[in-house]
Parts: structure tokens; sequence; C-alpha cells
């Protein structure tokens, strides 16, 4: 099974069996989240289509693609989900939905509260750190 919290409009999902976590951009949590199990690819497009005002549907197929390779999402005769429902993300400027980050919790533990300046500097992204760790 897979866990998801959106996280300043950014879903952030954790593979539970894996232990790997993936942190979807913001067209891509949207489409996470439009993601029951009761929509074909073609209905998520145009969802998509319509919230960013776009002239034409973007073309989900390798992003979806990317999310069952992962065993994220589970693409089956019903087209179900593996997901429970997060809130939505609010649209903003359109990017293509896009897996921003993939990593193993291991890597998330490791540079929690470093210097890092990646997205998991001081774990503000899943907001656990209280108290950064400090090298000084």
């Amino acid at each position: 099974g897979v866990v998801s919290r959106l996280v300043a409009d950014e879903a952030v999902i954790v593979h539970l069996a894996s232990g790997e976590m993936t942190v979807l951009n913001r067209s891509g949590s949207l489409v996470w989240a439009l993601a029951d199990g009761a929509r074909e690819e073609e209905e998520l497009a145009a969802q998509i289509q319509a919230a960013y005002s776009l002239p034409a549907p973007p073309d989900l197929t390798g992003f979806l693609a990317r999310l069952v390779e992962q065993k994220l999402l589970a693409l089956s005769v019903s087209a179900s989900a593996l997901h429970p429902s997060i809130s939505r993300p609010q649209p903003g400027t359109y990017e293509p939905p896009a897996v921003r980050a993939s990593e193993p919790l291991e890597v998330l533990s490791a540079v929690c509260g470093s210097n890092y300046g990646g997205i998991y500097a001081n774990c503000q992204l899943l907001g656990s750190c209280i108290h950064p760790y400090s090298s000084s």
C-alpha cells in the first residue's frame, strides 16, 4: 500500500513495502488527487486542461506509466487507484505533471537537518523537524 499527504500543494507519497518516498509537482499532485479509480486517463487529462485553462488536454501517459512502474498506482480493467483520497492542490502556473523526487526514506533521514539545499532541507517538506540538526 501507499500513504500520501498534500504538503505545500505537492503530493508526498510513501510506498510502504519499499520505503520509497515520491514527491509530485503541483499538476502531478492534482492528477494524483483525481485518480480515484473512477476516471479514465482521458477524463483526468480533461480535468487538468480545465484546471489550468490549457488549449488542449495534456498527455498523461508517461506520467501515469511512471506511477504504475513505481507501484504507486494500479491500472487494471477498472483503472482502480491504490492511494487514499488527499486534498486537491490549488492550480498555479502549469507545468507538465512530473515526479519531482523519488528517494528511499533512508536518504531522507540521512539529509534531515543537514545543509543539503534540496527539497529535503531540514525536512520542511514533511514538516517533521522541530529542531533541525546543527553540525556546529
